[in-house]
């Protein structure tokens, strides 16, 4: 019996682990920069110094979670 649920806890402490890596992964994200002065829209806005001008191409982008 005692065997059994120690087993049981592995079993319930290995499904939690891997939830865990699951939902980690869902955090991460893209950042999109914007910069009014130096920034161009034929950027692609994912660095500083290819950074957006305008918030046109943030109303035209498709934002994943986490972005």
């Amino acid at each position: 019996m005692c065997r059994r649920i120690i087993s049981i806890a592995f079993v319930l402490l290995f499904v939690f682990m891997c939830l865990q890596k699951v939902n980690a992964q869902h955090v991460t994200g893209t950042n999109y920069y914007i910069d009014s002065i130096s920034g161009n829209d034929a950027n692609t806005g994912l660095s500083d110094a290819t950074a957006w001008q305008s918030l046109s191409n943030v109303n035209k982008t498709a934002f994943k979670p986490g972005d």
